[in-house]
C-alpha cells in the first residue's frame, strides 16, 4: 500500500459505547458478517491529493441489512444506507447515492453468501 491509499470509512465502525455498527447503515448491533474479497473501489481527488477507496475484509450487517442482502433487495439496501447517512449527518452529500451504490455493486460482486 502506498501513501495515497487510505482506509476511509464513511462512518465509524463503533459508536461512543463501543457497540459494533453495521457497515451498511451504521445501525448499532451486528446480526451477520459477510465474507468478502478485498477490493479497491475507486481513486478520487480530494484537497489532500489522490486517494484510493478500498474495502478490506468482511462486512458486518445489522438484522435489517442482512435480510436485504440475503433476499438481494439491493435498491432497498441502498435506500437504507443513504437514509441512515442523512439521519446521522443531517444532509445528503452530492454524489453520495452514486458513491454508495458503486461500493454496494462491488460488494455484490466480491461477497460470498453462505451455502
Amino acid at each position: 500500500m502506498d501513501d495515497s491509499t487510505i482506509k476511509w470509512p464513511i462512518w465509524p465502525d463503533f459508536d461512543e459505547s463501543h457497540t459494533p455498527l453495521c457497515d451498511f447503515c451504521s445501525q448499532p448491533g451486528i446480526h451477520a458478517v459477510h465474507t468478502s474479497q478485498d477490493f479497491v473501489h475507486e481513486k478520487f481527488q480530494t484537497q489532500f491529493g489522490s486517494i484510493n477507496s478500498e474495502s478490506v475484509g468482511s462486512w458486518a450487517a445489522c438484522r435489517k441489512c442482512d435480510e436485504l442482502i440475503q433476499t438481494e433487495q439491493w435498491a432497498k439496501l441502498l435506500d437504507r444506507s443513504v437514509g441512515r447517512f442523512v439521519e446521522l449527518f443531517g444532509f445528503e452529500a452530492p454524489g453520495l447515492r452514486e458513491h454508495i451504490g458503486r461500493i454496494h455493486n462491488l460488494f455484490r460482486q466480491f461477497h460470498k453468501l453462505p451455502s
